[in-house]
């Protein structure tokens, strides 16, 4: 005993003992447990015994505690889970952006499709309510010939403009061509390809069609086709006549002005009749577009859940040890008389303000990534609501888990612990 009143000069020395005498003779402070609460009997500094629950705490001090405990421990794991919801939402985005389609109709003839009558005394206009609808003849071109080279290309009428030709932006990075230069088309009639010669007088910008796009002028290509003959020698006709007479006879493409939210379901339509086939570039693009990505789409849909399903269980495991330790904690503070109640609305306010700290800046720099890919608003109201839902659940994991430590069980953890 003497050796350890010695060691107590530089240490705290606790001694249990039921030798009454010898405490009070060696020992400084003097308790007694009893009941699951330690009371103070002696000491050399205070004369009169008092419960140590008596000891008042103030809300800075327990704050400081609090923070001492879980704060450092808390910022660490919200740093981590920040990191990965920025990953997340990054790779969600790139992938959106990657897999969208365009929702914009930027292509000089989006708001037109083209009837290819095959069967003339099959097709019914009213059929797919184009009776009382004006249209213009459109005429088939096969390949263009530029340079010592044959390009297989889209070449269709120009809605408005009656002359030259005009081509669309992803012509540049096929071809080296300048306003002025002069192209070779191939129109067919009757099954036979001939030239049509003209001159490029502009570049469009077709942002949403990936395809090469050359637009001609129909007035002027009418006005040549009427200027050449076509001859069945006596086949059908008793006389010569000019190509254009012949194609206008045969009624081979019908050119229609028809809104672009309204062609899907015309174009829909078509697949199932074989009096006809409808021509529509930009829809038909992007319904390619949408089956060659399907397969990825549910690729990227099965992953990100699959991330955010273990962004999830980590933040619940960090819960649950966290629950462990604010028990364990808890229970020695109320110990010292400290209130257990202010300690978990501490708990529960410092989670979940970190959480929608780390929440905030992970959106904030998500919604910059989502503003350098130029997505939509609409485009990111999926991912953003799914992110509310997030936080929604994990707010109340929080109150769920501060609910779990109970004044009630602190004298059984101080218990076990003593045990």
């Amino acid at each position: 005993m003497d050796l350890l009143k010695q060691l107590s000069d530089n240490a705290i020395v606790i001694i249990v003992t039921h030798d009454h005498q010898l405490a009070q003779q060696y020992g400084d402070y003097f308790y007694r447990l009893q009941d699951y609460d330690i009371h103070l009997v002696h000491s050399g500094r205070f004369r009169q015994c008092r419960p140590l629950h008596s000891v008042s705490f103030s809300k800075k001090d327990s704050k400081h505690i609090f923070n001492q405990l879980f704060s450092r421990y808390d910022r660490r794991f919200y740093l981590l889970h920040s990191l990965f919801i920025i990953a997340l939402a990054i790779v969600g985005l790139v992938a959106m952006h990657w897999l969208s389609v365009p929702v914009t109709t930027n292509v000089t003839n989006a708001d037109i499709i083209y009837v290819e009558v095959k069967d003339s005394d099959s097709f019914s206009r009213s059929q797919y309510g184009l009776q009382d609808m004006t249209y213009r003849l459109s005429y088939n071109f096969q390949t263009l010939y530029y340079n010592n080279r044959y390009y297989d290309i889209d070449i269709y009428p120009h809605p408005t403009s009656p002359d030259g030709l005009v081509l669309n932006q992803n012509v540049s990075e096929l071809m080296d061509i300048d306003v002025g230069d002069e192209l070779l088309l191939y129109y067919v009639v009757d099954g036979k390809e001939y030239p049509y010669s003209k001159i490029v007088t502009g570049f469009v910008e077709d942002s949403d069609l990936d395809s090469v796009a050359v637009y001609y002028g129909l007035s002027d290509f009418e006005t040549y086709l009427q200027s050449v003959t076509y001859d069945d020698q006596g086949k059908k006709y008793d006389e010569v006549i000019s190509q254009y007479d012949y194609l206008a006879d045969a009624i081979p493409l019908l050119e229609y002005q028809i809104p672009y939210a309204q062609q899907e379901a015309l174009y829909q339509q078509s697949l199932t009749d074989n009096s006809i086939v409808i021509h529509a570039p930009l829809l038909q693009q992007r319904l390619q577009f949408i089956q060659d990505s399907s397969i990825y789409r549910i690729i990227y849909v099965l992953l990100e859940a699959v991330l955010l399903a273990a962004v999830m269980v980590l933040h619940f495991v960090y819960l649950k040890r966290s629950c462990h330790k604010a028990k364990d904690n808890f229970s020695v503070l109320m110990a010292q008389g400290m209130n257990v109640g202010y300690l978990k609305g501490l708990y529960r306010f410092n989670k979940s303000v970190m959480l929608l700290v780390s929440m905030s800046v992970a959106v904030m720099l998500s919604g910059i990534v989502a503003y350098l890919l130029n997505l939509s608003i609409s485009q990111l109201l999926i991912p953003l609501l799914v992110l509310i839902a997030y936080t929604l659940v994990m707010i109340i994991a929080i109150m769920v888990n501060s609910n779990r430590i109970k004044t009630s069980d602190m004298a059984t953890i101080l218990k076990e612990r003593l045990d």
